[in-house]
């Protein structure tokens, strides 16, 4: 019996429901098409100009996982009596098929992020050489045998215009005039010293030039708009890169762990997110005049920005997007116009003592993680973003009764960290945000609170937590690995238990209101209680009429 392996970009995913079949045969993944014809399966677009056809899927049978041969992609199909230029092979459109070839047309403009990968047995993809691309995906053949065939070689261009890979080492690279677009970890752990790129190439793509431990210069063309994730991370002898005017955006970790000294951004830069993160010999960073989005006062980068959200809507400020290392040291006191903390603005800085802000509206994820911060004082910020101050072993006293939302891993491995005071309007505290930490009591009252997976996990002195009015749920986990944990006092608000929510409570006394869920929930786990007060009168009622309710529809 035959079925149906199709799989679709995000865009296509958006013009249908997505949906998983489970059969007797086995799982069979159907996305969008709008047709099979052959063995492939189509989409199709019509505009004033073209009439274009892109494969989202194939056939398989699925009871036959024997290698399935090879097969030609047409330059043209008909549809409803018109025809259509295949040019497009959509994300996964091949991937985990059994084909052992796979022959394109000419026509074939755009391939998709894992369009064949995951294939075992598919040893050869024939891309004709006048194809020209204007997108050429992410990993597109990993996981098959193919992949080890390009690699066998220097050099691998495909059709015209991409450069899929180069492995060599000699001592410089000059990338092809006819070259536009660069694959991602196309130079990956090659042994190249010195590249020089033309002056057609848009992008430098996430990891291109990742662990390149010879390259110790580049210049970015002035072509160049982005520079992606990772794309020269780990390349340990990397010392000077000059950057083209048209750079805008370098992603996170675009020159993690270099050798950079010094590093100037011009006019068109705006994102800089974690783009140095891990530059422990960063000494100074210049911005050029010109450039309206970011400023330096020499410590630091900021972007100025318009806040629309919390307390501060409407107002305009700074975001410290990163701080260079050598200047993170002692204690810091962050200007006013400052309203937030950018991700990995303080990464690592393991110098950093003391930071004091005021009226922050955020810390953003990984903003400190790493660092030898002690302590964060002044108001606090109102959101805390996962991973934002993870392993900060030294942080003793942090200011955060103002924070309505703190994210996932905000605080863990925090060991230093023993007394937390909680906003009375909290209304999340994430998974395995203070996991690992020194706290010795938890109080917290909230806005509809949910404590979220793990968000106690491994507390090693946590002895004594309260629950009170406002917390509605406890996630799975939440306070396994705590030994020394002796009570837990449950509100009558809170409502919802994940069914493991107490995994590793066994030896704690609950203290629970007669009447509640909690009271409910602990007596059917058999754990020990006592009851520290009951619901009212008309609480009873409520509640009864809540459970009935529960009970014959399902409702909360």
């Amino acid at each position: 019996m035959k079925k149906i392996l199709s799989v679709c970009l995000v865009l296509l995913m958006a013009l249908s429901v997505f949906s998983i079949t489970v059969s007797a045969e086995g799982v069979v993944s159907i996305g969008y098409y709008d047709a099979k014809i052959g063995d492939l399966y189509y989409c199709f677009y019509e505009d004033e100009a073209d009439t274009v056809a892109y494969v989202v899927g194939y056939e398989i049978d699925a009871d036959n996982i024997a290698p399935a041969g090879a097969i030609t992609v047409p330059k043209t199909v008909t549809y409803k009596g018109e025809e259509y230029t295949v040019v497009g092979i959509e994300d996964e459109a091949f991937c985990m098929s059994l084909f052992t070839s796979v022959t394109l047309p000419s026509t074939i403009t755009y391939i998709g992020d894992y369009a064949f990968s995951t294939c075992d047995y598919l040893e050869d993809v024939v891309i004709p050489d006048d194809c020209k691309f204007n997108y050429f995906g992410l990993n597109v053949f990993t996981t098959t045998p193919f992949e080890a065939k390009i690699y066998s070689k220097d050099e691998t261009i495909f059709g015209q215009n991409v450069l899929y890979s180069y492995i060599g080492s000699g001592n410089e690279y000059v990338v092809p005039a006819n070259i536009e677009i660069i694959a991602n970890h196309c130079f990956f752990m090659s042994g190249i010293k010195n590249v020089i790129l033309n002056d057609k190439i848009e992008e430098i793509p996430a990891y291109a030039f990742a662990s390149c431990r010879n390259l110790k210069s580049i210049q970015i063309p002035d072509n160049v708009t982005i520079i992606s994730t990772g794309a020269f991370k780990d390349c340990s002898n990397l010392e000077s890169v000059t950057l083209g005017k048209g750079v805008s955006r370098i992603g996170v970790e675009a020159f993690s762990n270099t050798k950079l000294k010094t590093i100037h951004l011009g006019a068109n830069v705006y994102d800089i997110t974690g783009a140095f993160k891990d530059c422990k010999t960063m000494e100074s960073i210049t911005v050029d005049v010109a450039n309206t989005a970011l400023i330096t006062d020499g410590s630091a980068i900021y972007l100025k920005s318009s806040f629309l959200i919390g307390g501060l809507a409407g107002e305009d400020g700074l975001i410290l997007e990163y701080y260079l290392p050598n200047k993170a040291q002692g204690k810091i006191t962050i200007k006013s116009a400052v309203k937030a903390i950018g991700a990995y603005a303080f990464y690592n800085c393991k110098d950093l003592k003391e930071v004091s802000a005021n009226k922050i509206l955020y810390v953003d994820s990984n903003a400190f993680a790493g660092s030898g911060i002690e302590k964060f004082s002044g108001n606090s910020a109102l959101i805390i973003f996962n991973n934002a101050f993870r392993n900060c072993n030294n942080l003793a006293d942090v200011s955060m009764d103002s924070a309505y939302y703190i994210g996932d891993g905000a605080f863990k491995y925090c060991t230093a960290l023993k007394n937390v005071q909680f906003a009375d309007d909290i209304y999340y505290i994430g998974g395995e945000s203070f996991a690992n930490t020194g706290v010795t009591s938890i109080t917290v009252s909230g806005d509809e609170c949910e404590i979220g997976e793990g968000a106690f996990k491994d507390c090693q002195e946590l002895k004594s937590v309260r629950l009170e009015d406002g917390v509605e749920t406890v996630g799975k986990n939440a306070f396994l690995g705590c030994p020394e944990l002796e009570t837990i006092y449950i509100s009558k608000t809170v409502k919802g238990f994940d069914e493991n929510a107490f995994n590793g409570c066994e030896n704690v006394l609950f203290q629970i209101i007669d009447g509640s869920r909690g009271h409910k929930f602990i007596k059917n786990l058999g754990y020990d209680f006592e009851t520290v007060g009951r619901l009212s009168f008309l609480e009873r009622i409520s509640a009864f009429f809540e459970n009935l309710f529960s009970s014959l529809f399902g409702w909360i």
